[in-house]
């Protein structure tokens, strides 16, 4: 089991000036500003939830057109390896990887309860819940169709491609890590100091989706894979 893909110095250095940036930080004021011009200069009645998820859903569109384009060569690599290989067999590895993230999410919820005292829902997980409830066709597609495509992209395609050369384990905690940590940090930033300890469930599913890509050594198979459980938990959402 070895990863044999590698990310280009210009692919990698673009995606983390650039890309990162704006996914992890930027894109929030980006949209916060949009939200209210809009609702000021045309007095919306739409409420903010549902204007945030629309201008989310927007500002993601974009930023994984921009990410396609910076990453096109990596992609339309791992596409054609797809294709060679065949979709069954790339989808087996996603399939497989499923057991792993529910343990991992499993385990990662009665590790966050340890440690916050009884506390297993993260402010991510509420925020999901409230935008699934008032727009549900845009959540169904952000999270079963944009989230993997993008965090995959990301996470797995750059940084875990990216550190693999250094040590196969260092990749995993930096892929794995700041996985977990982009899932909490803007409560954390925000005050919110407990909500550090809902990490977990978020850590332990990125190590599992690095484990997914490894073994498939298809970043289209751990994209399959957070699609997938993505699906079920918005379908138990709103069921």
């Amino acid at each position: 089991m070895k990863l044999t893909h590698r990310i280009s110095k210009q692919s990698l250095y673009t995606s983390l000036i650039l890309v990162f940036p704006t996914y992890l930080y930027a894109g929030s004021y980006i949209i916060s500003a949009l939200m209210l011009f809009i609702m000021s200069a045309f007095q919306l009645s739409l409420g903010s939830n549902e204007l945030n998820a629309v201008f989310q859903f927007v500002f993601d569109l974009i930023l994984i057109l921009f990410t396609v384009v910076v990453l096109r060569n990596e992609l339309k690599e791992q596409f054609v390896d797809l294709k060679n290989r065949g979709f069954y067999k790339i989808a087996s590895y996603a399939v497989m990887g499923l057991p792993l993230l529910y343990l991992g999410s499993f385990l990662g919820n009665i590790i966050s309860a340890l440690c916050s005292g009884g506390s297993t829902q993260s402010v991510n997980q509420t925020q999901i819940e409230t935008l699934a409830a008032q727009v549900p066709v845009l959540m169904i597609v952000s999270v079963t169709i944009f989230a993997p495509i993008l965090e995959e992209s990301l996470f797995r395609l750059v940084l875990f491609t990216g550190s693999y050369p250094v040590n196969r384990w260092f990749a995993y905690l930096v892929s794995g890590g700041l996985f977990g940590f982009l899932h909490v940090f803007s409560s954390v930033f925000a005050g919110n100091f407990k909500e550090i300890f809902m990490v977990f469930p978020y850590l332990l599913m990125g190590f599992g989706l690095c484990y997914v890509y490894e073994k498939a050594d298809n970043i289209y198979a751990s994209m399959l894979t957070h699609g997938i459980m993505n699906f079920i938990s918005i379908m138990l959402i709103l069921s």
